[in-house]
């Protein structure tokens, strides 16, 4: 794994972990569908989801622009035992969290946001 790959492991294992119980899995994602970064507890299978959240994404994308209400600056939807936000980081990437769903949201957005922008350190250096 290269030194970049390295340092965008390290933040979301860091996020993951300064969450507690909260947060199940992070990972980073093209919007291609392909898995550049995760880190996920239990048995979860990050190649399987993230190719379902690029669809979703890309297709949330394409309504707000046909729509002309904007871009795409955060998705959080529920699933039945699951909260995923979804944290765009650029055209290509995004930052995805897959949470309890009785978590504290206030407390993942926040690290969302500062983990968002520490990796966009990391990837622009």
């Amino acid at each position: 794994m290269s030194k970049l790959g390295v340092e965008v492991n390290l933040a979301l294992r860091d996020f993951v972990n300064n969450t507690g119980n909260e947060v199940l899995g992070a990972m980073i994602i093209h919007r291609n569908g392909f898995v550049i970064s995760s880190v996920m507890r239990d048995s979860i299978n990050a190649k399987s989801l993230s190719a379902v959240f690029a669809a979703v994404k890309g297709t949330v994308d394409r309504i707000l622009s046909k729509s002309g209400i904007g871009n795409t600056n955060l998705l959080l939807f529920r699933a039945s035992k699951y909260l995923i936000t979804m944290y765009p980081i650029n055209n290509e990437v995004v930052l995805v969290s897959l949470a309890r769903e009785d978590s504290n949201l206030g407390l993942i957005l926040m690290s969302l946001d500062y983990v968002k922008e520490r990796i966009e350190k990391i990837l622009y250096q």
